[in-house]
């Protein structure tokens, strides 16, 4: 010909079929979703890449105009996490974050955003579980913290052996106590195995119980508090056991010591059972009256009013005044009626009362013991040490100071004629046969702990 042909630019493109370059057009231009159109027909090229580009291609369509659903449709498609994770923060959809959060692998940033996104609307234990995939610890336990999920906390930190669980534990319980939820956080203690602040607190909450006069539940929880400051003891003894080396011997005591040093854990140690003790005491003698054995009654109410520092005054002697006078101990009624009636608490009549009372009883008798006219009707026997005569109940002896063991049963001195066994717990001692109890039912008196 006369003049050149033109040269067609498709003859340098290798040979393919004509759909691909439908694709690669399209795909040039932007139109996505004619470039997904043919490649689910099945006429287009590409591979899984360009499917998914495609996607989230179509995907961003909509997010840029907020059309959150119809986004979520190809994110979906894509696999595309975070893009689904923002779409769903716009639709708030928690339940589909939650989804979603379960199918982001470990280690993956994502979780870091989807913890927080979670903690910011109180979902802890999502947000607790989005903080572990990226082993981030301590926001895991700020969030339960800052949730109010106290317990799930220290689990945490206790699992993961975060260095400051002591200031968790303190914040916890402070919160706890603030709640009014003081045997929540007694149960704090135990678990953490700190018996002397739970021990404390026990302590506190039956003060205050007795001063409401519910008698049973405030020796239920003076019980507690000693179990709580015999399992501290336990505890201190086998660690002081196991750091001790051998032919050195055990230090448990000197560790004790060591430990006790704080004036609050020596107080608790001194006076572990005193509490039950004083409640036990007070309320035997009353059931003792009512049984009609009084010298039995007298014996607990003389034992009771030596815990005048825990239990009120009023009730201690008016308990004492009861018994000592159906039991004719006058001794102890005058007594009782001259601490009575020089008590500040007491009101004008009751004292006015209290001497027509006195009167009553006195006049013509005396103060003198009556029963001692005859023959002592309370049993009395000799001390230990220095072989004078004393009544069975005292817990001291009135000539040496030596201090008797007794039964915490009927509160006499202990009869080497009868067989005792000691309390494992309360270490008190109380009868090994008592008439109308098998052996495997019996149980210490004041902490009814049954008998090993």
């Amino acid at each position: 010909p006369p003049y050149p042909l033109p040269v067609s630019p498709f003859l340098s493109l290798p040979l393919s079929p004509v759909s691909d370059l439908a694709v690669h057009l399209r795909t040039k231009l932007g139109d996505w979703f004619r470039v997904l159109q043919l490649m689910k027909a099945g006429s287009g090229g590409g591979d899984d890449i360009a499917y998914q580009q495609a996607l989230n291609a179509c995907g961003d369509y909509y997010t840029d105009r907020q059309k959150w659903k119809q986004a979520v449709t190809y994110y979906q498609q894509a696999n595309n996490n975070s893009r689904l994770v923002h779409c769903y923060l716009q639709l708030e959809d928690y339940e589909a974050l939650r989804r979603v959060a379960g199918n982001v692998p470990d280690g993956d940033v994502l979780c870091q955003t989807l913890g927080e996104r979670f903690s910011a609307v109180g979902m802890c234990q999502d947000a607790v579980n989005s903080f572990l995939k990226v082993n981030n610890i301590k926001d895991a336990v700020d969030t339960c913290v800052n949730l109010n999920r106290w317990h799930q906390a220290v689990i945490l930190a206790k699992k993961h052996n975060l260095p400051n669980i002591d200031t968790l534990l303190a914040r916890y319980a402070s919160h706890l106590l603030e709640q009014k939820n003081v045997v929540d956080a007694v149960q704090l203690y135990r678990e953490a195995n700190r018996f002397t602040d739970g021990a404390a607190l026990l302590y506190k909450l039956a003060e205050e119980t007795l001063q409401k006069r519910k008698y049973q539940l405030a020796k239920k929880i003076y019980i507690m508090a000693g179990i709580m400051i015999e399992d501290y003891r336990k505890s201190r003894m086998a660690a002081s056991a196991a750091a001790s080396k051998p032919g050195e011997g055990n230090s448990a005591s000197l560790y004790l010591d060591e430990e006790g040093q704080d004036p609050e854990i020596v107080k608790m140690l001194d006076t572990t059972w005193r509490g039950a003790e004083a409640i036990h005491y007070f309320l035997a003698a009353q059931r003792y009256i009512y049984e009609g054995e009084i010298m039995t009654a007298l014996t607990m109410a003389l034992r009771a009013s030596q815990y005048d520092d825990i239990l009120n005054e009023d009730d201690i002697y008016i308990l004492l005044a009861l018994a000592s006078a159906m039991g004719q101990a006058l001794d102890y009624t005058s007594q009782a009626f001259t601490a009575l009636d020089e008590m500040d608490s007491m009101s004008e009549s009751f004292k006015k009362q209290l001497e027509e009372l006195a009167v009553s009883i006195f006049v013509g008798k005396g103060s003198k013991d009556q029963r001692h006219k005859d023959k002592p009707a309370y049993p009395q026997a000799p001390c230990d040490m220095c072989s004078q005569p004393m009544d069975t109940w005292m817990p001291v002896c009135p000539t040496c100071g030596h201090r008797v063991p007794f039964s915490i049963t009927d509160g006499r001195r202990i009869d080497h004629n009868v067989t005792y066994v000691e309390c494992s717990l309360c270490h008190h001692n109380y009868e090994a046969m008592r008439v109308g109890v098998r052996r495997d039912q019996l149980s210490c008196p004041l902490c009814f702990k049954f008998a090993d």
